[in-house]
């Protein structure tokens, strides 16, 4: 009797076993079999200029630098066989070109003559993409997420020279930034990052409890090695089906985390180019801010102002993402010199 249940135990278990494999070959199979379907451009060596904004080679000479990840600048394009395109050739020049405006205006605006800026040119996803299923998507979204960790590598081993550094990003820059804080940066390099400004994206309490020294989000103005997030809006309803639900967020006129409302008259002003006057145009007192269910809410901005009709599944009227990485512009250039100042005063 005992041999009998002995010997059904362990075809049992061979079962078992047999079945497990199947399951793995299987699963081995799928996952190859989705890595066969990418259509993959090939990968950027950063050792090579072209691949960042502006001559790397060049002689650095400020004492605190800018990373910059730019905001997803493809979106419905195809190749020449009609074929659509999931993530960016940054091979081809019109591609580089096409996120260049962006990494301008930053460097302009943010970088001016106070911070050395480095912005690389990545294999990013785009806006298609998130029609995908979700196993092909985060294919695709590991490319674009490694070559933003190699990127970074490469500006840590060879063009940092041990500067502290701010991260700026807006909307899927921002993204490649907050992966970048979880499994691309060493503890003595986040001890010189002076804040990071994911702006355009959320933030799960889940993801900072589990990377709780190295998603720190802001509590005031002079916070160091943090995480300052916002999203704007118009009202509450215009939440993006995208980002339905984010747990932190500040606000970038007053620096709090509660539902004071900051009135207009905090507004620093936005800098947009003057094509007449060939130069930047500060405009301020835009609106008040005040935070809701962790959303800046600003009333007083007309929401067709950055409404774009063709992204409003995405981006319904009253949502403000298109405006939020230069709504607050001169608010945040104050805010990054708080900070300096505390890490000077810190050393």
């Amino acid at each position: 009797m005992h041999v009998i249940m002995f010997t059904k135990i362990i075809n049992r278990k061979s079962k078992l076993i047999s079945l497990l494999l199947v399951v793995i070959i299987l699963s081995a199979c799928n996952n190859s079999a989705v890595k066969k379907k990418l259509n993959v451009p090939e990968k950027p060596d950063y050792a090579l200029k072209e691949f960042w904004f502006g001559d790397i080679n060049q002689e650095f000479d400020k004492k605190i630098d800018i990373f910059y990840v730019y905001p997803t600048v493809i979106f419905d394009e195809k190749d020449e066989n009609g074929n659509e395109i999931y993530l960016a050739d940054i091979s081809k020049k019109e591609i580089r070109d096409a996120a260049f405006s962006n990494q301008n205006y930053n460097n302009n605006v943010y970088a001016g003559d106070k911070y050395n800026f480095f912005a690389p040119f990545y294999r990013q996803i785009s806006f298609n993409t998130y029609g995908l299923n979700k196993e092909v998507f985060q294919e695709y979204r590991k490319i674009a997420v490694q070559d933003i960790l190699d990127a970074f590598r490469y500006y840590m081993e060879n063009l940092n020279n041990g500067r502290p550094y701010f991260l700026l990003g807006h909307s899927q820059g921002s993204s490649m930034l907050i992966e970048l804080l979880k499994y691309g940066i060493e503890d003595d390099e986040f001890e010189r990052m002076v804040a990071a400004y994911t702006i355009g994206y959320s933030l799960s309490n889940d993801e900072i409890k589990n990377f709780e020294n190295r998603l720190i989000p802001a509590k005031d103005s002079c916070d160091l090695n943090c995480v300052i997030l916002f999203n704007s809006l118009t009202n509450i309803n215009a939440r993006s089906m995208t980002m339905p639900k984010n747990d932190i967020c500040i606000n970038p006129l007053i620096w709090t985390t509660d539902t004071t409302f900051a009135p207009r008259e905090l507004h620093l002003g936005y800098s947009m180019y003057n094509k007449k006057q060939q130069k930047y145009i500060i405009t301020p007192n835009i609106t008040g801010v005040y935070i809701q269910d962790n959303y800046l809410i600003c009333p007083d901005i007309d929401p067709y102002q950055c409404f774009q009709e063709e992204f409003k599944e995405s981006f319904p009227l009253g949502n403000l993402h298109f405006m939020d990485s230069w709504l607050y512009s001169e608010n945040l250039k104050q805010n990054m010199e708080c900070r300096v100042r505390k890490l000077q005063m810190s050393n």
